[in-house]
């Protein structure tokens, strides 16, 4: 053999095993590929189906589908996916299927399945043919959106909570500036009416006449304290209470208030942890609701139940109630009223926190939006269930304290012939109460010296500080309100003892004010005896 045949012979040779090492390396190649795809088949967290294109067999399917369908391997292969009671509509799927042949893809955001335990599951459906070698396959994707969905409803409801509580502060702004207002007209009228009584002719016929007067004040006065509460910023004086003693020694009282048709039960948890709650509107609270409960079941015989417990709230809990979306999680005690009547609708549920919202033909006033006022105001939550025809159910919870409850201490009150001396600096933007108070403070036995905002009393104050035995001062005024102005008197004398006016929540001023030598509070709209108890109060701590 010659040289040139010898070596061509070896370059056949070497390209021969050169091109079965390209081969064998290509085989390898789409080994890997395939373990890699199929790796990424069984592990997808979406459900993969893979169909023959003619046909809709089912070829090959990964595992999450199966969980998802509750389906074993060998129950599917060869299956078409109509033939398993997937669908709802069976013709719809074919249907669907032919769809799917013409234009090589079809889509559904939202398609029901059935599982194989007959359960529903809402699904995104999408599914593409495509080509594999000298035929077609199709590829059908599911991906479970049941916690999408359920996230989407919560942040919607969250979202429609934020509103809704936002929409009641909005009123309750208003309300407590109608109600602030409005006071300041009903110390006028009860005041004016309440110095004309006293200085009527005994057996004149005015008398009768002014005491309609100062009745129709008081039901006006009344009508304030409700918008007050409805606001969250009524008279609240905060102690640690227990629900249970509160609300059981209402009993007989509520059996009085209550439809003669209905059956009042209760029902009263022992060694209930303490809340920090006002007495007064507590049990106005549970009025109210029993009130409701009665007309909710009418004429109808029915049944209202009142119970008090305790509970350990989460925050999903508290999602919700209302008011409860930025309470923390932890111990809470409630107190519970049900009733057998008509039920509400999700319409009325929406709105029966509103002011004067009623579906009867008269009016209710303020009963369920005062109601919410109050837990606002001690920072609680409501938590409604109500069906119409199956009637509702409110329960209204605080957080639990670890201070004891304590019995409810009464203020003293003045003694009608009580007397006072020296000067008062009274302080308030309203010419009608500045009229009225220094009349009664006169007729008290003090000299008055007034100013109508608190820039003014400033300057006085600081012309006769040394005279001045007391200061009554309104909290809400324009050009220096009422702690800028207690701010600076205590600045130029640091004894001054000042008796704050206002129509708005107590125990909120207290804190408002506590530690900088807060002497007292006086609630709007007030009589004369009241303003001379607490001037009575003030000066005897000053002499002690």
């Amino acid at each position: 053999m010659s040289t040139t045949c010898h070596t061509t012979v070896i370059e056949r040779i070497r390209a021969c095993f050169s091109g079965r090492s390209i081969q064998t390396k290509t085989e390898d190649l789409l080994r890997e590929t395939e373990q890699r795809y199929r790796r990424l088949f069984e592990t997808a967290k979406d459900g993969i189906a893979i169909l023959h294109g003619e046909t809709g067999e089912i070829e090959d399917i990964n595992p999450f589908m199966l969980d998802l369908l509750g389906y074993r391997r060998e129950e599917l292969i060869s299956k078409r996916l109509w033939e398993i009671g997937l669908f709802q509509d069976i013709e719809a799927s074919k249907a669907a299927f032919q769809e799917l042949q013409t234009n090589g893809y079809v889509r559904y955001d939202n398609l029901p399945l059935k599982t194989s335990d007959g359960k529903q599951i809402d699904v995104e459906f999408v599914s593409n043919v495509y080509p594999v070698g000298n035929r077609n396959v199709i590829q059908c994707n599911i991906r479970d959106i049941r916690a999408r969905r359920r996230a989407k409803e919560e942040s919607e409801k969250f979202q429609r909570q934020i509103q809704e509580t936002q929409k009641l502060e909005s009123l309750g702004v208003l309300a407590g500036g109608i109600a602030h207002d409005f006071n300041n007209l009903l110390v006028s009228i009860l005041g004016r009416a309440d110095l004309a009584n006293a200085e009527a002719p005994a057996g004149s016929p005015l008398s009768e006449h002014i005491q309609a007067i100062e009745k129709a004040g008081r039901r006006a006065a009344d009508l304030c304290s409700q918008l007050l509460a409805y606001s969250g910023k009524g008279r609240f004086l905060v102690q640690p209470l227990d629900l249970t003693t509160i609300v059981s020694d209402m009993m007989t009282l509520l059996e009085l208030s209550a439809s003669k048709k209905a059956i009042l039960k209760c029902a009263f948890g022992a060694d209930l942890p303490s809340v920090a709650a006002d007495a007064v509107q507590i049990r106005q609270l549970v009025m109210n609701l029993v009130i409701n409960a009665s007309e909710a079941i009418g004429g109808e015989p029915g049944m209202i139940a009142v119970r008090t417990g305790a509970m350990t709230c989460d925050p999903d809990y508290l999602l919700e109630t209302l008011l409860g979306e930025m309470l923390p999680k932890g111990r809470y005690a409630f107190f519970e009223v049900s009733d057998t009547g008509c039920g509400m609708s999700a319409d009325t549920q929406r709105r029966m926190f509103e002011p004067f919202f009623t579906t009867k033909f008269t009016g209710r006033g303020l009963g369920l939006a005062a109601a919410l006022g109050i837990v606002r105001g001690h920072r609680g939550a409501i938590k409604v269930y109500s069906e119409p025809g199956k009637g509702s159910t409110f329960r209204v919870m605080f957080p639990a304290i670890d201070t004891p409850a304590e019995s409810i201490l009464l203020e003293k009150s003045a003694n009608e012939e009580w007397r006072g001396h020296g000067t008062i600096l009274l302080v308030d933007d309203d010419e009608g109460v500045r009229k009225v108070t220094t009349y009664m403070l006169e007729k008290a036995g003090f000299t008055v010296l007034t100013a109508a905002d608190g820039g003014q009393a400033v300057t006085i104050f600081k012309e006769h500080a040394e005279d001045i035995a007391g200061v009554v001062l309104d909290l809400t005024m324009p050009v220096m309100d009422g702690e800028e102005t207690f701010r600076q008197l205590r600045h130029i004398r640091k004894d001054v003892r000042v008796l704050l006016a206002s129509g708005y929540n107590e125990q909120e001023l207290a804190i408002q004010f506590a530690g900088k030598g807060f002497a007292g509070f006086m609630h709007k709209p007030f009589q004369r005896q009241t303003l001379t108890t607490h001037l009575q109060n003030l000066l005897e701590k000053r002499a002690e």
